[in-house]
């Protein structure tokens, strides 16, 4: 649900935000999966296009130690 992808936004960081690619990062490997599932990924993306105002990828990355 939206409340489990607000906590794991949380403590993750945002690495890069070029014209149409969001990268974030985090720490770990449970909020990256989090994350990269497909109910979350898409919410992502849909408030990233509503901010930029136009299509955008989201890439979520391991952030390195």
């Amino acid at each position: 649900n939206n409340h489990s992808v607000a906590g794991v936004l949380r403590g993750v960081s945002l690495k890069s935000w070029e014209k149409d690619k969001v990268i974030i990062e985090t720490r770990f490997k449970f909020h990256k999966e989090k994350l990269e599932e497909t109910k979350a990924r898409l919410l992502i993306e849909k408030v990233c296009e509503e901010i930029s105002g136009g299509k955008t990828s989201v890439s979520i990355q391991l952030k390195e130690k």
